[in-house]
């Protein structure tokens, strides 16, 4: 019988190939989990510098918007933690914040930068930045501090992996020193009806400052300021409204103003000032000024004869507007509802066969601080004006028309013949050289058109006018180009 041949069976591994084989897995698996954890702590650390960062400029923002005068390394702090998102943890001078499980240790540091571009100070300020190099031909300068800069330092530890890290940040001095700053400056509950009003001392109207040398106080009239007196917290001044209606011009017409204290210290270095609003109201409007009429025949212009006036420009700051009587019948021609005019010409479309005394009164309100206005009427002006026609100007002629700076632009030659001086020149635009076809008036035998809208083509008319208002025949039409 031939033989046949058997693979033996194998019945398991030895007790040395099982050790072998559980040492490699051990080896591979614990390489396996080194990494993932180093993974994972990378990945932890730079979640910790991302939320540091954040925090950072989270700081930086409270910072600007944090009282500049706290922006000192004692105050600094304390002035920071007034926000409760940042408040963290206060123990001994160890300030700490936590975001999303990681405690943040900060450490601040504030330093008074001295820009070189404006020039440098003589006298460098309370701790100071490292001294930056001077710009050539800059001049010196009396206020040193420009910018604080603010410096945020933040350390942690990350499965005790260590980290920190730093952020600057400039703040500019919203105020122009580290002068001292006025704390109360009050503001009238009332408007002023008396010559003068004062502040200081035991007077309801206080003003007072941090310590300092001088308060300087101005007012937006362009004439009135000067030097309190006091010191050196306690301060006074009386602003004098001077003589109404006053032929110097030197007096405080009425209005609403804003006044302003600003201290300095003793080098001359101002801090913060502060800015109120006061109402001055002494007087119902004078007599307007420069008020003239005249009968307008409008000959060959088509349209109702009329009565123009004029008045100038009334100078007090509460003016409201002004109304325009016809004295004959009491009615009021501008504007026809009892409200105010704007502007400084009226026109009776429909005067007395006769005439009439024209009046013109400029309009304020009885109290500025109310809040609505009951209108006051001031002194009249009148104006007698007969509807006998005089002889108007001939017309301009040689009016043409261009474009200059995307405006249109006219010029013409004035009349040949004037029996009396040219008081102005009238501009029609477009439709005509009816009384609703006014368009503007001007001065001088040329006219730039302020406001084309959206074309520069119009048509344009020009007419004289003389003293008596007597208005000329208008000239030859001309229309402006189109811009290309």
């Amino acid at each position: 019988m031939r033989g046949v041949t058997r693979l033996r069976d194998s019945s398991g591994f030895s007790l040395v190939e099982v050790l072998v084989a559980a040492l490699i897995l051990i080896i591979g698996a614990g390489a396996a989990f080194s990494l993932i954890d180093s993974a994972n702590r990378s990945v932890t650390f730079n979640s910790a510098r991302v939320g540091a960062t954040n925090l950072a400029r989270e700081l930086t923002e409270y910072a600007r918007t944090t009282d500049y005068d706290l922006l000192q390394d004692a105050q600094v702090v304390d002035a920071l933690r007034e926000h409760d998102s940042i408040a963290g943890v206060l123990s001994g001078s160890s300030w700490t914040i936590e975001r999303r499980g990681v405690t943040y240790a900060v450490a601040t540091d504030v330093c008074t930068f001295d820009d070189p571009k404006d020039g440098l100070a003589a006298t460098a300020p309370d701790n100071a930045c490292p001294t930056a190099a001077p710009v050539a031909d800059a001049p010196t300068e009396v206020n040193p501090d420009d910018f604080r800069r603010v410096t945020y330092t933040l350390s942690w530890n990350v499965r005790s992996r260590p980290g920190s890290m730093t952020q600057s940040a400039l703040v500019v001095n919203p105020a122009g020193g580290l002068g001292p700053r006025i704390e109360e400056f009050t503001e009238p509950t009332a408007q002023i009806t008396l010559d003068s009003v004062s502040w200081g001392g035991a007077l309801p109207l206080r003003l007072r400052s941090t310590p300092a040398a001088s308060v300087r106080w101005s007012a937006d009239d362009g004439i009135s300021a000067g030097d309190a007196g006091g010191g050196s917290t306690d301060w006074g001044f009386d602003w004098d409204l001077g003589t109404e209606f006053s032929d110097t011009g030197e007096w405080v017409r009425d209005g609403t103003y804003t006044v302003e204290a600003q201290a300095k210290d003793s080098r001359g270095v101002p801090g913060e000032g502060k800015l109120i609003t006061v109402h001055v109201n002494r007087h119902a409007p004078a007599t307007v000024t420069g008020f003239d009429a005249g009968y307008n025949p409008r000959t060959g212009l088509g349209g109702p004869k009329v009565v123009d006036m004029h008045w100038d420009l009334y100078d007090e700051r509460d003016l409201q507007g002004y109304r325009v009587y016809r004295v004959l019948d009491g009615e009021q021609i501008c504007p026809a509802t009892g409200s105010v005019h704007k502007g400084l010409s009226c026109t009776d479309t429909d005067p007395p066969l006769l005439g009439s005394i024209y009046r013109v009164v400029a309009v304020d309100c009885v109290d500025l601080k109310a809040t609505s206005c009951a209108a006051r009427e001031g002194a009249p002006a009148d104006q007698l004006v007969t509807t006998v026609a005089g002889t108007a100007p001939d017309a301009p002629t040689g009016l043409t028309a261009a474009v200059v700076d995307g405006k249109p632009t006219l010029s013409w030659t004035a009349p040949a013949s004037v029996p009396k001086p040219i008081r102005f020149y009238r501009v029609y635009r477009d439709t005509g050289t009816g009384l609703d076809d006014r368009y503007d008036e001007t001065l001088n035998p040329s006219y730039v058109d302020p406001k084309p809208g959206s074309t520069t083509a119009h048509k344009y008319w020009v007419t004289a006018v003389d003293e008596d208002f007597n208005e000329s025949p208008a000239s030859a039409p001309v229309v402006s180009p189109p811009l290309p």
